[in-house]
């Protein structure tokens, strides 16, 4: 196993170094062509400034707005935020507070603060480019999407998800490697298992407010090994490997994954959404997406595909590329945008 990777502090780079780090990275990738593609922004949020690179098509086109998934970047995602871009679609990704080269104690954020931070970053698209915009995440970032398109006065005109979630719930519990047996169809958490994640959750809300800095490792709650990825091998390689991914969040991040409940029910939930989801994803068990999705009451699609991994967004682009740009189009032109 190679050794870990000394990890960046965002502070300490400019926007030069930015572009030379990013390049890098790219050509590790095989992305090289995809350089120059790209704007470099930073867009202040509720006092933090936020890494927002974007892949600009034009005025009045539709624009997507990308949230990143947990402890890692934009440019994880390069391969589709520049092929949105191939296909037309304005791109503005950004980097959520405390990940990437955004601002903010690494780690250190809430599901809300980030579901803010994409607000922002929705409202300079829109006065932007003056076209549809659409919010697209993925895993936490598809939850935060999924927690946006059910805020009031969310402006945007659509949601893709790959993932959703609502994280209160009990059955949210099959979301970690700690909950029951994810894969089995209709698992559900035991009375016992209930019991206990609230009894835990209650010694965490406490310990969050008298240490909300100490950190807590990503791989306690996700099995990132199982993640498989081209050139670094696995996810869990890619975090320890790569110096802007980090390897843990804090306290308070972790409790507000676990007890951030909606904006208002799923039902009650009216802007447009589109689900992604693999059937062999190893964190988001199939029938407790299907049965979310279910109860939305709202102009819905679903796109599952057979047996693939969770890292859909990353490793099968060209796959889901499609049907994402589809779904945009036939929304936009419903809309007579």
């Amino acid at each position: 196993m190679k050794n870990r990777a000394k990890k960046i502090n965002p502070v300490d780079y400019n926007p030069k170094d930015v572009n030379r780090y990013l390049s890098g990275l790219l050509d590790k990738l095989n992305l090289g062509h995809i350089k120059g593609s790209w704007e470099d922004r930073w867009i202040e949020s509720d006092g933090v400034k936020l890494y927002t690179p974007v892949f600009p098509s034009g005025e009045g086109k539709p624009t997507v707005v990308f949230i990143p998934g947990t402890a890692v970047h934009s440019f994880f995602y390069a391969e589709l935020l520049h092929g949105l871009w191939k296909a037309g679609l304005n791109v503005v990704s950004l980097d959520p507070r405390g990940q990437g080269f955004s601002g903010g104690d690494r780690g250190d954020y809430t599901i809300m603060e980030q579901v803010e931070n994409a607000r922002t970053v929705v409202d300079y698209a829109r006065s932007r480019f003056k076209g549809p915009v659409f919010v697209m995440g993925s895993s936490q970032g598809g939850i935060e999407s999924f927690y946006l398109a059910a805020s009031d006065n969310n402006g945007i005109d659509g949601a893709i998800c790959h993932n959703i979630a609502d994280l209160p719930n009990p059955a949210s519990l099959r979301l970690t490697r700690f909950g029951p047996r994810h894969k089995k169809v209709g698992a559900v958490p035991t009375t016992s298992m209930v019991i206990m994640s609230r009894v835990l959750i209650g010694m965490f809300a406490v310990i969050a407010k008298a240490f909300p800095g100490l950190k807590v490792p990503a791989s306690l709650y996700l099995d990132l090994k199982k993640e498989k990825m081209r050139v670094y091998g696995s996810l869990w390689n890619f975090m320890r490997e790569e110096p802007l991914s980090l390897e843990s969040i804090t306290l308070r991040a972790f409790y507000s994954i676990a007890t951030t409940p909606l904006p208002r029910p799923v039902a009650g939930i009216k802007t447009p959404v589109f689900v992604l989801h693999s059937s062999g994803d190893n964190v988001f068990p199939e029938d407790y997406i299907v049965d979310l999705y279910n109860r939305l009451t709202c102009d819905k699609e679903m796109k599952i595909y057979p047996d693939l991994p969770h890292l859909i967004t990353v490793e099968y682009v060209p796959t889901i590329l499609p049907d994402v740009v589809r779904w945009i189009q036939s929304k936009t032109q419903a809309q007579g945008r």
